[in-house]
């Protein structure tokens, strides 16, 4: 079984801002970066997260294998263990 394919990815993205100023009645728009924070997308570029600027992703692919090999590894009794994966979207929808 392939445990690493089982998680989607997810991406890091630019903040922006829009900033609208008025002059002779007419609305300018500008986009600004915001450099304090950054977005955590999808694979389809909806944002899930706003992060801070250091905020180091880790892909839930890169981790989840170590602990599934821990548990394999143990004396754990792994009767009736099952596994469910759900986006924390899914998963406050629910409450």
């Amino acid at each position: 079984m392939e445990i690493v394919n089982e998680y989607n990815r997810v991406y890091e993205q630019s903040l922006f801002t829009k900033n609208q100023t008025y002059t002779n009645n007419r609305c300018v728009e500008n986009e600004q970066v915001v450099e304090t924070h950054k977005a955590i997308v999808n694979d389809a570029g909806s944002p899930i997260a706003i992060v801070g600027k250091n905020y180091n992703l880790v892909q839930n692919a890169d981790i989840m294998p170590q602990f599934h090999e821990v548990i394999l590894a143990s004396n754990l009794d792994r009767t009736g263990m099952t596994k469910k994966l759900a986006s924390l979207t899914e998963v406050l929808r629910q409450l």
